[in-house]
C-alpha cells in the first residue's frame, strides 16, 4: 500500500518577547512530514537562523536557513526520523541560541485528500451527517440535508424514512454533498446517506432524526400576578404556564413596560416559566409574554396584564430648621420647624416628638404641616425633639436624630448703668455711654440692648442698637433732655432693663459783640505812646494778610497814672498825633465731610472743607475712654498739607475713635473742628459650626448646614459654606454668601469636609472655622449571619441567647435591631430591641419562635432582614406513677414492671432502675419484664423527653420476692416398669387436681 501526503501551512502570529522562545513542534512530539516551526523572537534581534538536524550538535543541519528578524514561523518537509531544532539570533555582532533545543519525531500519516490519481485500496469512508442537526426541530418542511465526505466519492445516496428502521425509505441520489428535501408534513424523520467510488459503496452514516414543525405555539397562560393587582415587593416574579408543544425546549419572549402601547418596552428571553426584573419604582406596570418554540416558531403574544407597584421606600428624615442643635428660645410653646424630604409618593405626613431626657415622649402628633406649635408649655431647662415622615405608600422613615435646644423664658439680671450718671449735665453733644455686667444661669449673654429716647417712654426711640461691649460713643442730634437705658440680653432672647437714666446735653454759643460798664477810681499817669493789640470786634473782614488804619485821636497824650483793672478800651481818649497798629484775621475752622458721623469703616480716609487758604492741617483721633471733660485729645497727632488725610491704621485697635481737625496759617491755629465719631472695623468673628456634627454620618443626599450667630460691629453679617472632598480645601463647593444661618445642599456618597466663614457689611473676612467632617453613605450594611441557635434548633431553655455575625460598614457604629415574635409575619414582635453587641439573650415560654436581626449602620441604612426561628421545650414530661408490682410479696421470679406513660413533644423516654441491681435506659416502652431472685427489691423509674428535660425519680417501690415451691406431685400411672407402646401418664398434684396425658412408647 503506497502512502500520500500533501503539505498544509497556516501562519501563527505571536507577540514578541525578549528572549527567543520555541513554541511548536514542542519538545517530544510527533509530527507529520510537514512540519511548520515557530517561535518567539528575540526583541532586539539582527537576523534569526533555524536549524533543524537529526543530530542535536547540529554538524550537517538539515535545515539551516537565515531569516528576517521579525519572521516567528517556518515550513518544511522532512523525512521520517527523530530531528531536534533551535533558533539562532544574531544580536550585537553575536549569534545567541535559543533558550532550549527541542527535539521531535517525524512519521508518516494519513490527512484528507481532494482527490487521487491513482489507485488505492483504502475503503470509502462513510460520510458524516451535519444538518439538520440530530434530534433537532425545523419550521422548513424542505430542509436542506448536509453532511461532510472525509473522500471524494462519485455519488452519495440519502435515505429519508418516518420509520427508524427504514422500512419504507425515500430513495434521493446526488453526486454534492447536499439536497433539499421535497415538502414533508409535520412529524419526526430519520436520514443516513452513504458514498460510493468506483463502484465501492462505503458503510451508512450515523442515523440523525429531525422534526419538521411549522405550527407556531399557542399564547402562554398568566399564573401570577393576577390582573390589577397592586403590592409593595419591588421585584415581583412574573409567572405563567406553557403551552403544549412537540418542539421543545420553549422560550419566552417577555415585554414589560409602563405604558399599555408597549411603546419603549424592556425585552427579554428567558428559558424559564418565570421572569424577575430589576428593582421597579412606584408605577403601574403593563407584561405581556409569547413563546418560541425550537423550531424557532414564535407564537402570538398573551393578553397584556397590568400590575401596580406601591411605594415599598420610605421617606429620608426631614430637615429640622427651628430650633436647631443647641438653640435657646424664649418660647415655652415653640413653633417647631422642618423642611420636607424628596418624596414621590404624597402627600407626606410627619410625626413630631419632644421629650426631655429622649426616653419618655412629653409631646408628640402627627400633622400634614411643616411646622408645629407645642400645644403644652414646656419647662425652662434642656428639651429634645425629633421628626420623621411618612409617604403616602404608607412607608415611614426613620427620625431625624434627636435635637438638643434650651427654653429659657426667664430674662436675665439688668447691667448697671455707669455713665453718664443720673441727671447728669454733658458738655456738648457727643455723648459716651458705659454700663456694667448683666448675668444669666440659663443661656448666659450675648449682649446688650442701648435705647435712648427723647421720652421717658422711650417712645419714639432715637436710637437702639444691638452690642457685645460695655460702652458706645453717639452723637446726639439737638441740645436737651435725654433718656436712656441697657437692657441685657441672653441666649434666649429675653431682656432684662435696666432703670432709665437721664442727662442734659448744655453749650457754649458764640457771641458777635459784649458791652459793659466799668467802673474804676484810678490815678491817670503821664504815658509816651501806647501800643497793644486791639480787642474790639471787627464789623467785617476783607482778603487782607494785614490791615493798617489810621486811629483819629487829639494831638496830645493825657497822662494815666494808673489803671487797677483789666479794661478792654480806653475809657476816654485824649489827643495823639497818631497811632499805627497790625491786626491779624481770625483763621476758620474746618468742616468734617467724610467719613460720615458715626461711620462704620475698614479703612479711614478722613475729608474736610476749608473755607480759607492754609498752610497745614493738623488731626486728631482718640478712643472714647481716653477723653477729658471737656473733651482733651490725648493720642497722637498728624498733619496733612491737603484737605484729606489717609489714616494710618498699623497700630490702632478696633473700636469706636473721635476725630477732629484744625487749620494752621502763618503759625496761627484755627480753632478745632466738630468732634465728628468714626468705629473702625476690620475683623470678624469666625462663626462656630453646628450641624453637621464632625464626622457625623449620613443616609441621605441632603444636608442642612447650621452655624452659630455672628455679632459684628457692621451688621449685617453673611455667610458662606466651603464643602470640599479633602481637608486642605483646594477645590470646595460654594454656598455663595447667605443672609441666614442654614443651608441645604445634595452629595453623591462619600466623605466630605465643610467650614464656614462670614463677611460683614464692610466686606471684611473672618477666618474659616475648624472644618468638620461628615459622610453620605446610602448603601445599606449587609445582612448579619445568624450564628446560633440553629434554625430549627430544640432547646431546653427559655433563657435563649441569640447570636449574629458582625458586619462591616463605613458609618461605624452599627446597631443591630433584633425582632422575636411567636408569629413568622413580625406583625407584632414580642421583644424589639437595638444593640451594638453581636448577641442578644431574651427569655421567652416554651414553643416555636422566630426572631431576625436588621443591621443599621450610623447613616440610618438598614440591611435586609436576617431571620431564622428555634423552637423552646423547657417542661419535662410528668414523673411516672408505679402501677405494678404492688408493694407486696411476690412468689413468681418473673416480674412484670409498669408505670403510667406521659407525653411530650419530643418524645417521652424511661430510665428504670432496680437499685443495686440492674439499670435500663432510653425505654419507649412503659413497662418492663425481669426475672429476679428471691430478695427485697426497691425500683424507680423516671421520664425524660427527647431534649433531657426530665423531673427526676419517681419515689421508691418496694418488694419482696420468694422462693416458694410447691410439694413434688405425686406419679399414678404408670409405675415403675418399662413402656414399650403408647401409654397414659397421670398425675397427682397437691391440690388433688389430676393431670392426664397420653404419651407413645
Amino acid at each position: 500500500m503506497r502512502r500520500l501526503s500533501i503539505l498544509l501551512a497556516f501562519l501563527l502570529l505571536l507577540p514578541h518577547a525578549l528572549p527567543a522562545v520555541l513554541l511548536t513542534p514542542e519538545n517530544n512530539s510527533i509530527s507529520g512530514t510537514s512540519v511548520i516551526f515557530s517561535w518567539i523572537p528575540e526583541e532586539n534581534a539582527e537576523n534569526q537562523r533555524l536549524k533543524v538536524d537529526n543530530d542535536q550538535a547540529f554538524p550537517h543541519p538539515e535545515v539551516d536557513v537565515l531569516l528576517e528578524p521579525w519572521e516567528n514561523s517556518y515550513r518544511a518537509i522532512l523525512e521520517p526520523g527523530v530531528y531536534w531544532w533551535g533558533i539562532w539570533t544574531l544580536s550585537g555582532g553575536q549569534w545567541i541560541r535559543s533558550e532550549n533545543i527541542w527535539t521531535f519525531t517525524v512519521e508518516y500519516c494519513w490527512v484528507p485528500l481532494e482527490g487521487i490519481s491513482c489507485s488505492t485500496s483504502a475503503p470509502v469512508p462513510a460520510p458524516i451527517p451535519l444538518a439538520p442537526e440530530n434530534l433537532s426541530n425545523t419550521n422548513d418542511n424542505t430542509p436542506l440535508l448536509a453532511w461532510e465526505n472525509l473522500a471524494p466519492a462519485d455519488n452519495f445516496h440519502l435515505q429519508l424514512d418516518k420509520d427508524e428502521n427504514f422500512s419504507s425509505p425515500l430513495d434521493l441520489f446526488t453526486p454534492s454533498r447536499t439536497i433539499e428535501s421535497p415538502p414533508l408534513e409535520e412529524r419526526v424523520y430519520f436520514w443516513r446517506v452513504r458514498a460510493s467510488r468506483s463502484g465501492v459503496v462505503s458503510d451508512w452514516s450515523a442515523v440523525f432524526s429531525f422534526r419538521v414543525d411549522i405550527t407556531p405555539p399557542s399564547a402562554p397562560a398568566f399564573l401570577w400576578p393576577a390582573d390589577g393587582e397592586s403590592f409593595t415587593d419591588s421585584v415581583p416574579i412574573l409567572s405563567w404556564e406553557a403551552p403544549s408543544e412537540n418542539s421543545l425546549p420553549l422560550t419566552f419572549l417577555v415585554q414589560l413596560d409602563n405604558d399599555p402601547d408597549f411603546s419603549a418596552p424592556e425585552n427579554i428571553w428567558v428559558s424559564e416559566n418565570s421572569w424577575t426584573p430589576a428593582a421597579l419604582g412606584q408605577d403601574n406596570y403593563f407584561w405581556r409574554v409569547k413563546a418560541k418554540d425550537n423550531a424557532g416558531n414564535e407564537g402570538e403574544w398573551s393578553p397584556a396584564r397590568r400590575f401596580e407597584i406601591l411605594d415599598t421606600v420610605p421617606p429620608s428624615p426631614p430637615a429640622p430648621l427651628f430650633p436647631l442643635w443647641g438653640e435657646n428660645t424664649n418660647d415655652n410653646t415653640p413653633l417647631f420647624k422642618w423642611g420636607p424630604p424628596p418624596e414621590n409618593s404624597l402627600p407626606l405626613v410627619y410625626c413630631v416628638q419632644v421629650s426631655p431626657d429622649r426616653y419618655e415622649i412629653f409631646a408628640a402628633t402627627w400633622t400634614g404641616n411643616e411646622n408645629w406649635e407645642c400645644p403644652s408649655e414646656l419647662s425652662d431647662g434642656l428639651w429634645y425633639w425629633r421628626v420623621c415622615a411618612r409617604d403616602g405608600a404608607g412607608n415611614t422613615g426613620l427620625f431625624f436624630d434627636w435635637i438638643l435646644f434650651t427654653v429659657d423664658t426667664v430674662p436675665p439680671s439688668p447691667p448697671p448703668l455707669l455713665s453718664p450718671q443720673d441727671s447728669a449735665d454733658i458738655d456738648g453733644t457727643v455723648v459716651e455711654f458705659k454700663w456694667g455686667e448683666g448675668s444669666d444661669d440659663s443661656t448666659g449673654i450675648k449682649g446688650y440692648l442701648l435705647q435712648l429716647s427723647a421720652s421717658p417712654s422711650f417712645l419714639p426711640l432715637e436710637m437702639e442698637c444691638f452690642l457685645t461691649g460695655h460702652e458706645f460713643l453717639y452723637s446726639l442730634p439737638v441740645l436737651g433732655e435725654w433718656y436712656w437705658r441697657v437692657g441685657s440680653v441672653d441666649g434666649a432672647g429675653n431682656v432684662g432693663w435696666s432703670e432709665g437714666g437721664t442727662f442734659v446735653c448744655r453749650g457754649w454759643r458764640e457771641l458777635e459783640r459784649v458791652e459793659a460798664a466799668v467802673s474804676t477810681q484810678g490815678i491817670w499817669g503821664y504815658l509816651e505812646g501806647l501800643e497793644g493789640s486791639s480787642r474790639s470786634s471787627v464789623g467785617e473782614w476783607q482778603e487782607a494778610e494785614i490791615w493798617v488804619s489810621l486811629v483819629e485821636a487829639a494831638p496830645r497824650w493825657r497822662i494815666l497814672q494808673a489803671l487797677a483793672s483789666e479794661v478792654w478800651g480806653f475809657a476816654k481818649w485824649g489827643l495823639v498825633d497818631g497811632a499805627a497798629a497790625r491786626i491779624l484775621a481770625p483763621v476758620p475752622a474746618p468742616h468734617p465731610l467724610a467719613p460720615e458721623n458715626s461711620s462704620h469703616l475698614s479703612r479711614v480716609y478722613l475729608r474736610w472743607e476749608n473755607s480759607k487758604a492754609a498752610d497745614n492741617f493738623e488731626i486728631q483721633t482718640d478712643m472714647p475712654s481716653k477723653f477729658w471733660r471737656p473733651f482733651r485729645f490725648t493720642h497722637k497727632s498728624w498733619f496733612s498739607t491737603e484737605n484729606s488725610f489717609d489714616l494710618p491704621l498699623e497700630n490702632l485697635t478696633d473700636g469706636n475713635y473721635l476725630w477732629r481737625v484744625r487749620a494752621w496759617r502763618s503759625g496761627t491755629p484755627s480753632p478745632w473742628s466738630e468732634v465728628y465719631t468714626f468705629v473702625l472695623d476690620r475683623d470678624v468673628p469666625t462663626p462656630a459650626p453646628l450641624l453637621p456634627e464632625d464626622n457625623l454620618n449620613l443616609g441621605r443626599t441632603w444636608v442642612t448646614f447650621n452655624w452659630g450667630e455672628v455679632q459684628d460691629a457692621t451688621p449685617p453679617v453673611q455667610y458662606e459654606i466651603q464643602v470640599s472632598t479633602t481637608q486642605d480645601f483646594a477645590s470646595y463647593l460654594s454656598s455663595g454668601w447667605l443672609p441666614w444661618r442654614t443651608w441645604d445642599g445634595e452629595f453623591e456618597e462619600g466623605v466630605y469636609f465643610w467650614r464656614v466663614r462670614a463677611r460683614d457689611n464692610l466686606g471684611n473676612l473672618s477666618a474659616p472655622s475648624a472644618p468638620r467632617s461628615f459622610r453620605v453613605d446610602l448603601t445599606p450594611p449587609a445582612a448579619p449571619r445568624l450564628l446560633s441557635p440553629p434554625v430549627g434548633a430544640w432547646l431546653t431553655s427559655t433563657s435563649v441567647s441569640l447570636c449574629w455575625e458582625r458586619v462591616e460598614d463605613n458609618s461605624l457604629p452599627v446597631i443591630y435591631l433584633v425582632f422575636v415574635d411567636d408569629d413568622a409575619d413580625f406583625s407584632s414582635p414580642n421583644l424589639a430591641v437595638q444593640t451594638l453587641t453581636d448577641n442578644l439573650t431574651v427569655t421567652v415560654t416554651d414553643g416555636t419562635w422566630y426572631w431576625r436581626v436588621i443591621a443599621v449602620d450610623n447613616a440610618g441604612n438598614r440591611a435586609l432582614p436576617s431571620a431564622g426561628y428555634f423552637r423552646v421545650d423547657s417542661t419535662p414530661p410528668a414523673i411516672p406513677a408505679q402501677v405494678s408490682p404492688p408493694s407486696t410479696l411476690l412468689t413468681s421470679p418473673v416480674v412484670r414492671f409498669e408505670w403510667s406513660s406521659a407525653e411530650d413533644l419530643n418524645g417521652v423516654y424511661y430510665d428504670f432502675k432496680v437499685e443495686g441491681v440492674i439499670e435500663r435506659e432510653n425505654l419507649r416502652e412503659n413497662s418492663l419484664q425481669l426475672s429476679l431472685p428471691p430478695g427485697r427489691y426497691v425500683w424507680r423509674v423516671r421520664s425524660r423527653d427527647g431534649l433531657g428535660n426530665s423531673r427526676g425519680w419517681s419515689g421508691p417501690s418496694s418488694f419482696e420476692m420468694r422462693d416458694v415451691r410447691p410439694p413434688s406431685p405425686l406419679l399414678l400411672e404408670p409405675l415403675s416398669k418399662t413402656v414399650e407402646e403408647d401409654f397414659t401418664l397421670r398425675v397427682k398434684m397437691m391440690d388433688d387436681l389430676e393431670l392426664t396425658r397420653t404419651e407413645s412408647g
